[in-house]
């Protein structure tokens, strides 16, 4: 009698051990496909973009190549304090708000985008 109830709790646990490594398993890919979202990526590269603009001083250019690892990047550009990336056809932005007290633009060429602090 006592061999049995071993077994039977052994059995018991491998198989909570399972299914736990199972619900990790699922919580593991579930994160992942999340993390490598369009708009993950896109939020991203809005706040990079958005701390290099803070650190900024008057005369500084800088490029963002529309082939980038972030993704393909369909759109940059400066709205009432914040910037807007558009990656991967993804079309919705809330953007990302940066603190200067310099006038910024972004100008578009065939091969990315010229982002200029003035």
């Amino acid at each position: 009698m006592e061999y049995g109830k071993k077994a039977n709790l052994l059995q018991q646990s491998l198989t909570h051990i399972i299914l736990i490594g199972l619900l990790f398993g699922l919580f593991f890919l579930a994160t992942m496909a999340k993390a490598n979202s369009r708009a993950v990526t896109q939020q991203i590269l809005e706040k990079q973009l958005a701390l290099v603009i803070d650190l900024g001083e008057p005369g500084m250019d800088f490029y963002v190549s529309k082939l980038n690892i972030r993704g393909y990047v369909n759109d940059i550009s400066v709205r009432g304090g914040r910037i807007y990336a558009y990656v991967s056809d993804y079309k919705i932005s809330e953007g990302y708000p940066f603190f200067t007290k310099y006038n910024v633009s972004v100008e578009t060429t065939n091969e990315g985008f010229l982002v200029k602090i003035r």
